[in-house]
């Protein structure tokens, strides 16, 4: 996937806003299945991978340094916003996060996570479009990422 960036900050020095879009996997052979799957945008302007399996502890992993949601990261602030729409899920998925509903901007004052939930044996999919703008400006940058849990016996 291409990441949209934000050009004419980055001629002028701003900060560049970019979301590289991503796939998230968690593969849980273990029952009794407990998995979760998916992404947290960090108010230090890094995006972590979230995985769980089988129950144990939520592990972060930053994606990448250099396609982290905006750089130089100390440029993020709470006026920045993110929304998740075009949320399509494959297989019986529940998602949860930081809003009750798609399509909604959340200002990124604390972290924000989405992710999905698996507590049986089964393959689920979700792609989550994600947005972010600054204050109720334009889209600075968009992409799809993508969650998935394979659990298996």
């Amino acid at each position: 996937m291409i990441p949209l960036l934000l050009i004419g900050a980055a001629a002028h020095g701003g900060p560049i806003v970019t979301l590289s879009g991503h796939n998230f996997l968690v593969t849980d052979g273990a029952s009794p299945f407990d998995s979760k799957s998916g992404f947290r945008i960090n108010t230090d302007g890094t995006l972590d991978e979230l995985d769980v399996l089988n129950g144990a502890a939520a592990v972060y992993t930053q994606v990448d340094a250099a396609t982290d949601w905006i750089i130089p990261n100390d440029a993020a602030a709470a006026d920045y916003e993110m929304r998740v729409t075009n949320v399509v899920h494959t297989g019986h998925a529940g998602w949860t996060g930081a809003a009750s509903a798609d399509d909604v901007w959340i200002d990124l004052s604390s972290n924000r996570e989405w992710f999905i939930v698996s507590t049986s044996a089964q393959v689920i999919t979700t792609d989550f479009d994600i947005q972010v703008r600054r204050g109720s400006g334009v889209t600075l940058a968009s992409n799809t990422y993508q969650a998935q849990i394979n659990n298996f016996v």
